[in-house]
């Protein structure tokens, strides 16, 4: 916290997640699972009680894309590229 009404924040974090592929595509019953990684920094800045603005800037440092037929076999893996992203958001509160 930089001041009262003012708070920065670092972030990260791992995210993996699988799903069922589509019966009627290209790797029926298969696997999808995307994985990753981003970190980032944010902003808080309360203005009034009533009113916050907030921002935060990061990246997708890692992401990793895998398929599997249904019985497991990797058939096809991909490391995509590193992305960044912004964020804004305005509360007013009642």
């Amino acid at each position: 916290q930089v001041t009262q009404s003012l708070q920065v924040r670092a972030f990260g974090g791992y995210e993996g997640r699988e799903f069922r592929l589509d019966d009627n595509g290209p790797i029926p019953s298969g696997v999808g699972e995307d994985s990753g990684a981003l970190a980032g920094l944010g902003v808080t800045w309360v203005i009034d009680p009533q009113v916050i603005l907030s921002g935060r800037v990061g990246a997708s440092v890692y992401r990793e894309i895998t398929a599997d037929d249904q019985n497991g076999n990797e058939l096809a893996q991909d490391e995509l590229d590193p992305s960044l992203y912004i964020g804004a958001g305005l509360t007013f509160k009642f």
